[in-house]
């Protein structure tokens, strides 16, 4: 269907748009997930309902808030430990089967990009930083718990992490803004009801965010497994230590 004199031209064209082809293919093929098999969402769920149970067991829950939630007031006076003990508590029953099932899902999509232990650990800090971000706009008269800011934390760095992988890829540029909207829209659904803390919710996606984007960034592929345990026992070190700090 084309004149003669540019048989050649038409089909060096077509050369390099196959050549085109096969080179987007290859690097779309290469942000494709690869999730590893992991327990660690189980697990996280498994520690709050734990602490929950035993903080309901001697029926004095509201000592345990007392002494170990989010107060803003406590953080600013230094009291930072609260910070991480009021991730892992919970006020009834249906707090924590929200909360469990966010750990389910979310974080062990972390874990399953990153590993279990920088995963775990990245969940947390994102859980802390956003408490204390709480803390520091709120300064006085506001005092919660829950993991939900861990939670929302760990939709964060996901979301950062699809992100960067997306916009990397020519021809997904426009895509990559999906899982940022999917998160704030998550955010809006699950995040904003009556008892819900709306700001430690945003403040814990913010920071996953920025964590996730870092992670991507400087981590190419999930560290070894030396590492991953290093990083778990580097988080129950702090939770106990928090636990212990709050409990004396």
């Amino acid at each position: 269907w084309v004149k003669t004199e540019r048989v050649e031209a038409a089909l060096a064209a077509l050369a390099a748009y196959e050549r085109e082809k096969v080179s987007t293919e290859v690097r779309r093929e290469r942000v494709r997930p690869n999730p590893r098999r992991t327990w660690a969402g189980v697990g996280l769920a498994l520690v709050i309902l734990a602490v929950h149970v035993a903080a309901s067991g001697d029926g004095d829950h509201g000592a345990y808030v007392r002494a170990y939630g989010a107060s803003a007031e406590h953080i600013l006076a230094g009291e930072f430990y609260r910070t991480v003990t009021a991730l892992i508590l919970h006020a009834d029953w249906g707090h924590l089967a929200a909360n469990m099932a966010g750990c389910v899902i979310f974080a062990t999509a972390v874990c399953a990009w990153i590993g279990s232990g920088v995963g775990v650990l990245l969940i947390l800090a994102a859980g802390v930083a956003g408490t204390w971000v709480t803390a520091v706009v709120y300064q006085s008269g506001h005092t919660a718990i829950g993991a939900s800011t861990a939670v929302f934390g760990a939709l964060g760095l996901i979301a950062a992490n699809q992100f960067i992988e997306k916009i990397r890829v020519p021809g997904q540029r426009m895509r990559a803004w999906l899982p940022i909207a999917g998160a704030l829209a998550l955010l809006g659904f699950l995040g904003v009801s009556e008892r819900s803390d709306l700001l430690a919710h945003f403040f814990g996606l913010l920071a996953g965010l920025v964590m996730g984007a870092i992670a991507n960034l400087t981590l190419p592929r999930p560290p070894g497994a030396s590492v991953q345990n290093a990083c778990l026992v580097l988080v129950f070190t702090i939770v106990a230590a928090a636990w212990f700090t709050g409990f004396g």
